[in-house]
């Protein structure tokens, strides 16, 4: 119990004291500092916990992380801002999860109010899903989506004319907190850098091209790396290598055999 008061008194006494910042201007008290940049003291303390540092030095980082808020230039579509409050007031998010954001991190502005917009775009095509449900005897229309230029019926047929799967698509988007358009291009594009080509024939992946032509993946990287070839070239060579002990042992058979 000593301990509690022994910090709570010292939290007490360095809220009191007034703030300089490097710029030269003055705050009475830490409270006046918060009311000010509209941030809250909580913040302050949870900086200082978890930097081992001063109110000052506190202070001075989100008094540098606001100017530096302030200059920047935010463009949402075709609106452009220069003031954070008065985007997040008319983006319908609250600025304090903006800053807390930003300051958790370490994002700038736009990157920070486009996320919570993204999230409420989300939400609201949630809403309207469910509304649609709702109604007796109506199923949801097809969503048309557009991934990577082309446009696709429903997000099924996307799914069907890219190669992905929905399981995958979905992961990402709650993972990344992105657009279903961005994780159906993110998937696609992991695909396709996935994918082996051997013989003029596309395979799934090097994995699925070593099982049909019967070579195992370790010999063919052991191969490949001690001969300083590519992975194709290092298969290549041990299909060479098993045609020709068989041609061999052929030919045995037939000396054999005359013999």
């Amino acid at each position: 119990m000593f301990y509690y008061k022994t910090e709570k008194e010292k939290w007490q006494k360095m809220s009191e004291e007034p703030i300089y910042l490097e710029d030269g201007t003055k705050y009475d008290n830490l409270h006046d500092f918060c009311r000010v940049l509209k941030i809250r003291q909580t913040d302050i303390y949870g900086y200082i916990y978890r930097h081992d540092c001063s109110v000052q030095e506190a202070a001075d980082f989100y008094a540098s992380r606001q100017a530096a808020v302030d200059k920047e230039i935010i463009q949402i579509g075709e609106m452009v801002y220069t003031d954070l409050q008065k985007c997040c007031k008319e983006q319908g998010i609250l600025y304090r999860w903006v800053c807390n954001k930003m300051l958790r991190e370490n994002i700038t502005a736009s990157e920070a109010v486009k996320y919570y917009i993204r999230k409420n775009e989300k939400k609201q095509l949630k809403a309207q899903r469910k509304a649609a449900l709702k109604v007796k005897g109506k199923m949801p229309e097809p969503q048309r989506v557009i991934v990577m230029g082309q446009e696709y019926e429903s997000k099924e047929k996307c799914y069907k004319a890219l190669g992905i799967t929905k399981k995958l698509v979905l992961r990402h988007m709650r993972e990344t907190n992105c657009l279903f358009e961005e994780a159906a291009a993110y998937c696609y594009e992991k695909k396709r850098k996935k994918q082996f080509e051997f013989r003029g024939k596309t395979y799934k992946s090097y994995n699925a091209c070593c099982k049909a032509y019967g070579v195992a993946q370790e010999y063919v990287a052991l191969k490949a790396n001690r001969e300083r070839i590519t992975r194709q070239e290092a298969i290549e060579k041990l299909l060479e290598q098993r045609e020709n002990k068989s041609t061999l042992l052929v030919d045995n058979l037939i000396t054999k055999d005359e013999g």
